[in-house]
C-alpha cells in the first residue's frame, strides 16, 4: 500500500475543503420544520402555515406525473393546479397526522373538497413526504362511497 506524499495530501484537503464548500447548508428553519413533522403530535396552525410553504416551495416549477393503470403520464397544468389548489386556499384545513407507507413518513393534509353534491360534503388529502416537502399522493372523498371519489399517486416528472 502505498502512502500519500505531503503534496498528495494538501491536494486532498483541498479538495475536501472545495466540495464542502459547495454543499449549501439546509436552511435551520426547514431543518427544524422536519424534525417537526416526524413527531406525532398534530400540527396548529403556525406549523400547518409553514408546511403549506415549504410544500408550494418545493413544487414551484415542477411537473409531476400519475400512474393510470399501466400508464404514466403527465398531469396538465390545470390538473396540477387543481389538486394543488388546497395548498393555496387553506380554509378548513387540518393535519390529519403521520401515515407510513413503504419506507417513507407522510403527512396527511386535508381540507374541505367541492362537492357537486349540495347534500353530501367533499375532503381532499395531500399526502406529503417529509423528507422532501413534495406530494406523493392525492385523495378525493365524499362522505359516503361515490363513484367520483379518486386518488393518484404522484411523482415529479423527470
Amino acid at each position: 500500500m502505498t502512502s500519500l506524499g505531503p503534496a498528495a495530501r494538501v491536494g486532498v484537503l483541498l479538495l475536501v475543503m472545495a466540495i464542502a464548500a459547495c454543499v449549501r447548508p439546509e436552511d435551520p428553519v426547514r431543518a427544524e420544520l422536519r424534525a417537526r413533522l416526524k413527531l406525532e403530535d398534530r400540527l396548529s396552525n403556525d406549523e400547518l402555515d409553514r408546511l403549506r410553504h415549504e410544500v408550494s416551495r418545493a413544487v414551484a416549477g415542477k411537473r409531476f406525473r400519475i400512474a393510470e393503470g399501466e400508464t404514466i403520464r403527465d398531469l396538465t397544468e390545470q390538473e396540477q393546479g387543481m389538486l394543488l389548489a388546497m395548498l393555496d386556499q387553506p380554509a378548513g384545513m387540518f393535519d390529519e397526522g403521520l401515515r407510513r407507507v413503504g419506507g417513507a413518513t407522510l403527512r396527511v393534509l386535508n381540507a374541505p373538497g367541492r362537492s357537486t353534491h349540495a347534500e353530501i360534503e367533499a375532503s381532499q388529502r395531500l399526502l406529503v413526504d417529509v423528507e422532501t416537502f413534495l406530494p406523493r399522493r392525492y385523495q378525493f372523498d365524499y362522505a359516503s362511497p361515490d363513484s367520483d371519489d379518486f386518488a393518484v399517486d404522484l411523482s415529479v416528472a423527470p
